[in-house]
């Protein structure tokens, strides 16, 4: 089947709503394009005609509109056109034009604006892996500064007033075995020498 494609040039009238439908991201909103002309009395540009659509993205395109566009923007719209009719509460007979956007932009003749490549969960999912693996990489090839350097870094920053006073905090204490032995031989000796003067 044939389907009628349109590209609507006009301002996004309501801010973006995003939602979903059976499960898929929705985003709508409605956008108004102006037939405009120049009056020669007035000597200006003045609006002659003004028509609203409906436009709805799904899927991807939806998320990318809703963190994109917002009410007031200039944007040009291409997709698909469904014309519904419709009556009102009060018996009025009403038609109104929905446009599934299949393309969605700003219109560079009236501002500027930067494009991003939208990532999907797997490739968020990659790149915060290979963040990961790079900052594990450079903590390796870091170089190992040793204590006292560190201190002495710290002290010329005035962190510490002596890098030797830190020091013995952060190295291993040494046991007190040795002295105990030391003490333990003087007393021996002590009792030995003691022994001889009483013999």
């Amino acid at each position: 089947m044939s389907a009628l494609y349109m590209t609507i040039v006009g301002v996004v009238g309501t801010a973006p709503r995003l939602g979903t439908w059976n499960g898929t991201p929705l985003v709508s909103f409605r956008m108004v394009a102006s037939e405009r002309r120049f009056d020669n009395m007035a000597q200006s540009w003045v609006d002659v005609h003004s028509s609203w659509v409906s436009v709805s993205c799904f899927r991807q395109i939806a998320r990318n509109v809703a963190e994109s566009v917002q009410k007031g923007d200039r944007v040009i719209v291409h997709g698909k056109v469904r014309v519904k009719d419709y009556v009102t509460e009060d018996g009025q007979r009403r038609t109104v034009v929905d446009i599934e956007g299949n393309s969605v932009g700003h219109d560079l003749k009236f501002g500027t604006t930067r494009f991003a490549p939208a990532l999907s969960s797997e490739n968020a999912d990659d790149r915060l892996r290979e963040q990961a693996e790079n900052l594990a990489r450079e903590q390796v090839d870091l170089p190992q500064e040793s204590i006292r350097e560190l201190l002495a870094q710290r002290a010329s920053r005035g962190v510490v007033d002596d890098p030797d006073d830190d020091l013995d905090d952060l190295l291993p204490e040494e046991s007190d075995d040795e002295d105990e032995d030391f003490d333990d031989e003087d007393d021996r000796r002590a009792s030995v020498s003691g022994m001889a003067v009483v013999g």
